[in-house]
């Protein structure tokens, strides 16, 4: 019988780095406490940044993850956003059913994330 892999909080229980990145998959839908449940989590074990990933809203359920992540980003300053979504918004070529990645899209989004985290050190 495979192995469920462990939950965020579990995951985050055990992080032990100095900035920590995040990113949702699209199947789950957080809600603010969620969010700050696990950016709390990341921070007691000594996570000073963490960096979320917005999602691509090519869904209109995915506008209220990022509704909180936005909300979650401007009170809490251990938080920063990494944003996918402004990014992504107008390439649809980056994707196989406005939500999969294409080989494209794989490419851009490693791109951005290297993007993002030299603009950051």
């Amino acid at each position: 019988m495979p192995v469920r892999p462990g939950s965020g909080l579990v995951v985050a229980g055990r992080t032990t780095a100095d900035v920590v990145v995040v990113e949702l998959g699209y199947n789950d839908t957080p809600t603010l406490g969620e969010l700050r449940r696990m950016t709390g989590t990341l921070t007691a074990r000594g996570a000073r940044r963490v960096l979320w990933v917005t999602l691509h809203e090519g869904r209109s359920r995915y506008r209220a993850v990022n509704d909180a992540l936005r909300t979650l980003a401007s009170s809490d300053p251990s938080v920063a956003l990494l944003d996918w979504r402004a990014e992504a918004a107008e390439r649809p070529e980056w994707f196989t059913d406005k939500v999969h990645l294409s080989r494209a899209g794989v490419t851009a989004f490693s791109a951005f994330l290297a993007r993002e985290l030299a603009a950051r050190r």
